[in-house]
């Protein structure tokens, strides 16, 4: 199984369209927008547009936004 979180932070050529469920929560407890805001800004807005929940914090209480 590909983990695309470290797709989205590292694939050059990552497609944000292959991520089937924008709810899902890394390992390391981080939401997709999350790591498109950290490492592909360029992602967030594709993303922001599959309703994915902006509520999410992290294991240090930080959301996306």
């Amino acid at each position: 199984m590909v983990d695309l979180f470290a797709e989205l932070r590292t694939n050059p050529n990552f497609d944000p369209d292959v991520i089937q469920d924008v709810t899902e929560i890394s390992q390391d407890n981080r939401s997709y927008l999350q790591e498109a805001t950290a490492y592909r800004a360029e992602y967030a807005e594709t993303i922001l547009q599959a309703e994915v929940p902006l509520d999410h914090q992290d294991d240090n209480g930080q959301t996306a936004l």
